[in-house]
């Protein structure tokens, strides 16, 4: 690895360190002025939102009472990103965008969990509801997601010897036939399974093609479900 890749390394772990500092003042934020109403580890997908497909109804068995604490959670999150750092300014050299997530798309995921998934949802909440505020990084250096892989590892060993109050794991993520691939890092406040976790995924920009085509094929998925809702209101 050169020293331009060396240095753009350096910039993606500023970024993380100011950003999980960002988190956890928006943790702190939201923590004062929200009740915690359940336990995002403790509690099933399928358990809270109660998705028992029947019929032409089959969208409609969602716990309206915790649904209406995620969006109230991303109306937080959107009124605060008038206010987010400029982080793509701030590291111009490593191509950051931002995005919190439409409570439409959060739902079909939802869906996808129950009905797409072997697990029909038998999985915690965290494991499902982790990107409603969600980061991207694309990486124009020479490497594989092998390398990439080992220097996140030891900067995070490093991060977690300083007892940090956000936690951060990782996840490398392939899809069939190497259609996607990238690393996600979520964010979230140790010790606690109440708040909701930020994603931020990390691409190679090698891949930034067939990546982006993953996402479309989803977002055709999601956009002929979003049609389908509309027609029934």
């Amino acid at each position: 690895m050169g020293e331009s890749d060396e240095k753009i390394l350096k910039s993606l772990f500023e970024f993380i360190e100011q950003l999980s500092n960002y988190y956890l003042d928006k943790f702190n934020e939201w923590d004062s002025i929200e009740n915690h109403i359940l336990n995002l580890k403790n509690n099933k997908v399928n358990t809270v939102f109660n998705f028992n497909p029947s019929g032409d109804n089959k969208y409609e068995f969602f716990n309206t009472k915790y649904l209406k604490h995620i969006e109230e959670y991303l109306a937080f999150l959107n009124r605060e990103m008038i206010y987010s750092p400029p982080f793509d300014s701030i590291f111009a050299e490593i191509n950051i965008s931002s995005r919190v997530k439409a409570i439409n798309s959060l739902l079909y995921k939802i869906i996808n969990y129950c009905m797409g998934k072997e697990e029909k949802g038998n999985v915690p909440l965290n494991k499902c509801i982790n990107d409603l505020q969600g980061y991207r990084v694309i990486l124009d250096i020479d490497c594989e997601y092998d390398d990439l892989k080992s220097h996140l590892q030891n900067y995070l060993e490093k991060y977690r010897m300083q007892n940090r109050e956000v936690r951060i794991r990782y996840l490398v993520a392939h899809r069939a036939n190497n259609s996607y691939n990238a690393i996600h890092l979520y964010l979230n406040k140790k010790g606690n399974n109440f708040v909701f976790s930020w994603e931020l995924q990390i691409w190679l920009k090698k891949y930034e093609n067939s990546n982006l085509k993953s996402h479309a094929e989803y977002k055709q998925g999601y956009t002929k479900w979003e049609l389908e809702i509309k027609n029934k209101d």
